[in-house]
């Protein structure tokens, strides 16, 4: 029954091949797009939705950087609902730091001081100290974003937890920290770790925003520990691609996971990386979230995991073992030791081939193998074809319109699986309309296996070399496709045989089961080899290729078995590749607006969309024509629309990082505009009082960027008092080779100092700081020296050491001039127009464009010194 209702014929094919695919694509986009809703209270003891999210409400109203009076009410909140949690529990020990002073290198010329401004909480376990894992949420904001998502989820999600610890005592125990200072530079773990607690860290998980809302993915991993705990969360979202990606770089995002990881401790990242758009605006809001579904998200997973790490002894735990790791449509969590991983992947090189081979010489001794060489090398040549065409796509948007990808994803994916689409199977099609041979499934299959199997010894050996884990799909593929090729050959044995020269002299003719009426090829089986019509040089007496090689024997006419071919070497694998497609379009596409490259966008998803369709290939010849045709206008259409779309909008603006510089000493300003530079500068020409022919174009810092700057009205931040008032520095000589500076500035707690020119500094020191686990550099000399103090208006009195040189080396100028500087401080609030030329550009910006912080702070002040 099942092989007449579903033969190896275009109609079968063309259903099951649309109705899985389509339904891998709807389900994994669901998915992606769409968050549970969160569940009846009553089955979930200690987590309050509502809670929480008055919570986020309160912190989440206006931006709060470290360098800000609204900073400190959202810590004197925190302080306040952690106190109520704590009240009548022995076991919890809060701290709302305020001695810890710590400071370190920034590469080998840059020193930054630190005065610690974190919230620490501790819940000692009830049978296990000797070590505890922590729970790490930042709580200050970028300048301009009010920090729904970066980082108040996290932060409201870890009062949650911890009003989860202190109902239910830990058996091990568990640290949170709410640090302040991590948008400034990872300010705030970096004071952590000079923290009395921090050396008894196990390991970490780091609760971040990379993006606003979506689904929180854990989307970098150093723990096998967290990870593998990670599997009871109820919607785990995650995959080492992404890990091995921030590890070589492809990936450039900091985090404080950085700085644990740094210090020996391992740990994940758990965060949001979508709707990246609104990353660091004004946009990130509490509505912008839409429902409490980001919140819930967020907060239902971690905890599930504290749960499982909260019940872990700490003895005997190691957390050196590299691992493999994905979740399946946000269900399960794949997790594999990378040993295990290393194993499965020797087996399957090495069997492989073996199985292959002794099933191919089976078939060759039973004379059942029909083609010949005819048929071979198809595949290979349809899969250079649609790599030409991924180049041809990739090539069209970087030249015609790239940014497009941020704004619309979805047709952007649309138009390149098409076009690649039909460039990889359509030669396929073509081939056998041409040129059919009887077992092209099966060749197509055997390439496909070849192929897998010799990108899966380059992956082995890139693995075993370099520990990498994030191509476990080849894995997959290979085990797949050497599943579906041995299905294949297995089943040819049921071919009947193929007649010898001899058994032809007898006069028996071999039927030709196209006369059955199965032929898949136009022009019916009336046609010689050729496909030509019958001719009067068509011989009498049939030739013997005609009897020996039917044109279509019985492999293609076997039915149902064709279907488990296609479910072992297409579906788990497109389902795999789709979820990394998705995920990567979510990941990728707005970061072309921050400096990215979009050729390597547009590369990473043309390459996953051909992978993700490379199994239809051993079917593409049984597909209609009209499936192709319908591929290419959906294409051409597409493409069009993309094409001539606006790159911008709205929903997905241009982003412009803002900064100002003001010379305090004459009061001139200058605001510097950071964004692609041909979208930035229509953006500038909008705002009527630039005259854009004192822009000038200076070099950026940020890869792809261009920066503006211009004269610009100054600021107010330090409302009724002088420019020349706001930041104060004195230096004295105290030796031939010392001088101590003292540097103040008006409403800030940062400040700066700028080592210019005279004699090379060596050293510096902050008296009255805490020099433990400072370490010196004098590889370089220093060039600066950022200050940052949990007070205001502090006076940092700074030593300075000098590399004085000979006196007959000094040419009198050097002698006279011993240091040159600049000392400068930052200013945060926005508030009562304090900052005249970010108001104005937010006036006048249009609304496809938005602003950002381009540095710790939107104003700077500076005055010159010299000693």
């Amino acid at each position: 029954m099942l092989p007449s209702l579903l033969p190896f014929e275009r109609l079968p094919v063309t259903i099951v091949v649309l109705v899985c695919y389509l339904a891998a694509i709807i389900s994994t986009v669901i998915v992606q797009e769409w968050l549970p809703e969160a569940p009846h209270r009553a089955r979930n003891p200690g987590l309050n939705l509502d809670e929480a999210w008055k919570d986020l409400k309160s912190i989440a109203q206006v931006a709060h950087p470290f360098n800000s009076h609204q900073n400190d009410e959202v810590g004197a909140y925190l302080v306040k609902r952690l106190k109520d949690i704590k009240k009548g529990k022995d076991f919890v020990t809060l701290d709302a730091d305020d001695s810890t002073n710590a400071w370190w290198y920034e590469g080998a010329s840059h020193i930054t001081y630190m005065e610690s401004r974190n919230i620490v909480v501790r819940f000692d376990g009830s049978k296990w100290n000797e070590s505890a894992i922590l729970f790490n949420a930042h709580y200050d904001t970028s300048s301009l974003a009010p920090g729904a998502t970066d980082d108040s989820v996290a932060v409201v999600s870890l009062l949650q937890m911890a009003q989860y610890l202190a109902d239910h005592r830990p058996e091990r125990s568990i640290i949170l920290l709410f640090n302040n200072g991590e948008e400034d530079g990872l300010h705030g773990s970096r004071a952590f770790m000079q923290y009395s607690w921090h050396g008894t860290i196990s390991s970490f998980v780091n609760v971040e925003g990379a993006g606003a809302g979506g689904r929180p993915n854990l989307f970098r991993s150093s723990s096998a520990q967290i990870t593998n705990a990670f599997r009871s969360a109820s919607h785990p979202h995650g995959s080492s691609l992404f890990s091995d990606a921030f590890r070589l770089g492809l990936v450039r995002s900091r985090t404080d996971y950085d700085v644990y990881t740094r210090a020996g401790i391992p740990g994940v990242d758990y965060a949001f990386y979508q709707n990246r758009q609104k990353y660091h605006t004004m946009d990130d809001t509490v509505s912008s979230l839409h429902d409490q579904r980001p919140l819930w998200a967020m907060m239902e997973n971690l905890h599930d995991l504290v749960q499982v790490l909260a019940r872990q002894s700490d003895a005997g735990i190691s957390d050196d073992t590299r691992f493999v790791y994905f979740d399946v449509f946000g269900e399960s969590l794949f997790y594999l030791r990378y040993d295990m991983f290393i194993l499965f992947n020797i087996l399957l090189v090495a069997c492989g081939p073996v199985f292959v081979v002794l099933l191919g010489y089976s078939l060759h001794r039973s004379h059942k193998i029909y083609s010949g060489w005819r048929g071979w090398g198809r595949f290979p040549l349809a899969f250079g074809i649609g790599l030409a065409v991924a180049a041809a796509c990739i090539a069209w948007y970087i030249e015609y319109n790239p940014m497009v990808i941020d704004r619309k994803p979805y047709w952007v994916l649309i138009d390149i699986t098409c076009f690649i689409t039909a460039g990889t199977l359509l030669p396929l099609y073509l081939a056998d309309w041409w040129r059919p041979v009887p077992t092209q499934r099966a060749q197509v299959l055997i390439e496909m296996c070849t192929f897998w199997w010799i990108v899966s010894i380059l992956n082995l050996i890139l693995v075993a070399r370099t520990g990498i884990t994030a191509t476990y799909f080849i894995t997959f593929y290979y085990a797949a496709t050497l599943a579906a090729t041995i299905v294949t050959l297995l089943d040819m044995h049921r071919l009947s045989r193929k007649l010898p020269p001899s058994v032809l002299t007898s006069g028996q003719r071999v039927q030709d089961p196209e006369e059955n009426g199965n032929s898949g090829r136009v022009g019916g089986g009336h046609e010689n080899e050729d496909g030509d019509d019958a001719t009067e040089r068509t011989p009498l007496i049939p030739r013997a290729e005609d009897l020996i090689l039917p044109k279509r024997p019985a492999q293609e006419q076997l039915g149902w078995i064709w279907i488990i071919e296609f479910t072992l070497v297409a579906v788990f694998p497109a389902v795999l590749m789709f979820q990394t497609l998705f995920t990567l379009l979510a990941a990728l596409s707005p970061t072309v607006v921050d400096g990215s490259a979009p050729v390597f966008v547009y590369a990473f998803i043309s390459i996953t969309a051909m992978l993700a369709i490379l199994p239809i290939s051993p079917f593409a010849h049984k597909l209609p024509l009209m499936f192709y045709v319908a591929l290419l206008v959906i294409g051409v259409a597409t493409a069009t629309y993309t094409t001539f779309s606006s790159p911008f909008a709205p929903e997905s603006p241009l982003k412009a990082w803002f900064w100002q510089s003001a010379d305090l000493g004459t009061g001139n300003s200058t605001i510097t505009l950071a964004g692609l530079r041909p979208h930035l500068q229509r953006v500038i020409q909008e705002v009527p009082s630039i005259d854009y022919d004192t822009v000038k174009w200076v070099d950026s810092s940020r890869p792809g960027l261009g920066v503006a700057q211009f004269p610009g009205v100054a600021p107010r931040s330090v409302p009724n008092h002088p420019l020349k008032h706001w930041v104060d520095i004195t230096l004295e000589r105290t030796s031939p080779s010392k001088v101590m500076a003292r540097i103040s500035g008006m409403d800030t707690r940062s400040c700066q100092l700028s080592f210019e020119g005279g004699y090379k500094v060596s050293e510096a020191w902050v008296r009255g700081g805490n020099a433990r686990g400072y370490e010196s550099s004098a590889s370089e000399p220093l060039k600066s020296i950022s200050l940052w103090s949990r007070s205001w208006n502090k006076t940092w009195e700074v030593d300075i050491d000098l590399v004085v040189p000979g006196s007959s080396n000094m040419t009198r100028d050097v002698a006279e001039e011993v240091l040159r500087g600049k000392a400068s401080c930052l200013w945060s609030d926005r508030a009562d127009g304090r900052i005249p030329a970010l108001d104005e550009l937010f006036v006048f910006f249009p609304t496809w464009a938005t602003l950002t912080a381009l540095s710790g702070g939107l104003v700077e002040g500076w005055k010159t010194f010299s000693v």
